[in-house]
């Protein structure tokens, strides 16, 4: 995640310009970092944006689990589930 100087902003922006945050992380599609006392604080981040990384991870956990599934032995034959699930739902 790339953060650029004018995403920069004081936590204090959030109370008095919050109008004008919320419509800059919206159109520029980049997280807002938000500072108290010039530390990192908080991000401020557009919704749409939040959900794909959060699908992003939940399927890297998913993969994750499937390898080490696989590892252990515990995978089964393609061409097997595929005929188990054609009879199932009868296609």
């Amino acid at each position: 995640m790339q953060i650029y100087a004018e995403d920069i902003r004081p936590v204090a922006d959030l109370k008095n310009k919050s109008n004008q945050l919320l419509r800059h992380v919206q159109t520029t599609r980049r997280p807002i970092l938000l500072t108290k006392k010039g530390k990192p604080t908080a991000v401020l981040v557009d919704v749409k944006e939040f959900a794909a990384k959060l699908a992003s991870k939940e399927l890297a956990l998913l993969l994750k689990q499937a390898e080490k599934e696989v590892a252990e032995g515990k995978g089964r034959d393609i061409d097997e589930f595929f005929d188990e699930f054609a009879k199932t739902y009868k296609l």
